[in-house]
């Protein structure tokens, strides 16, 4: 059996999602090559086109690339070939109407993680029984993807890696908790072996590197120690900036950028989506990370009610 599997490109490519390769596609990759599955990625952002060569399509989405993901399902199936949709879309929007759209656009909609799943997924494909619905459950153990792609290839900017997934907060716009449940952390040789394989500037794909502190400065004591300095940025929650400690590792291990969830300068705003920051500490937080010779990169959401004074 062969399967595609499939990134689309979203309508307007940004620099970030265009040269980060496919991890999540890679990771199911090697769930289905460990079966005796040959397994091909298309990656839309760097410019691979379907191939229509496969017995069945996988297709990944997110809200920004879901649109794509349809017409991409509708060619494969035009050709005979079913397709089967998932991501971070699909499982976000389980419990809501929009369910049913997923499943007019393709054989059968993926909701969750693929790990529990895969076998019963596989034996459908086999017998050529597609169930309208999976739903996954949340593992407790991570591995890592092997490389069936060119992650090295000179097309993407950064190199990924993954040493946690989840997040220890809840604040109510956003989908990681949703997606991955619980926070969980891998084995760190896993990721020190993913590390070591990096050509390029790294990408942490950690949904918080200061989801778990005394976990984040093992790993980085570890890569001090066992690996040295290699250029890489990652994402992390306010409080880091008061962790001088792990700051000083992040720098000692070539940390150039941070990017930090301040969402809103409106405290009201900030309340009405559990998110627990505290404006005044933005200022210090940004001076402390230039200090260590880190870039702090703030990320901001948009709420209904923002105008043209809030943006200003």
């Amino acid at each position: 059996m062969k399967i595609e599997l499939i990134n689309p490109a979203p309508k307007l490519l940004n620099k970030f999602g265009q040269y980060s390769p496919p991890y999540g596609l890679a990771y199911i990759g090697t769930l289905l090559m460990e079966r005796g599955i040959e397994v091909k990625i298309i990656d839309e952002q760097i410019g691979a086109v379907p191939e229509y060569k496969c017995d069945y399509a996988m297709i990944t989405g997110t809200t920004s690339t879901i649109t794509r993901a349809y017409s991409i399902s509708k060619t494969y199936l035009d050709k005979g070939i079913q397709t089967i949709i998932g991501g971070v879309h699909a499982t976000s929007i389980i419990n809501t109407r929009f369910k049913e759209e997923l499943n007019g656009a393709s054989t059968s909609v993926i909701f969750g993680p693929l790990e529990n799943i895969i076998d019963q997924l596989i034996q459908d494909m086999n017998s050529s029984n597609l169930q309208k619905y999976y739903v996954g459950s949340f593992v407790d153990e991570l591995k890592s993807p092997e490389p069936i792609w060119d992650v090295n290839n000179d097309k993407y900017f950064t190199y990924p890696v993954q040493s946690s997934v989840g997040c220890p907060f809840n604040c109510s716009f956003c989908a990681v908790n949703k997606t991955y449940g619980e926070f969980k952390i891998k084995n760190i040789d896993l990721t020190l072996s993913e590390i070591q394989k990096a050509s390029k500037t790294i990408i942490f794909l950690d949904d918080n590197l200061y989801g778990n502190p005394s976990y984040s400065k093992k790993i980085f004591t570890k890569i001090k120690d066992d690996i040295g300095y290699k250029n890489w940025g990652g994402v992390a929650s306010l409080g880091v900036y008061k962790d001088e400690k792990l700051l000083k590792l992040f720098s000692e291990t070539g940390c150039i950028c941070i990017n930090v969830g301040f969402e809103t300068l409106d405290s009201n705003k900030l309340s009405s989506v559990q998110k627990k920051n505290h404006i005044e500490e933005y200022t210090n937080c940004i001076k402390t990370l230039n200090d260590y010779g880190i870039l702090a990169y703030p990320g901001f959401i948009s709420f209904r009610n923002d105008d043209e004074a809030t943006l200003k």
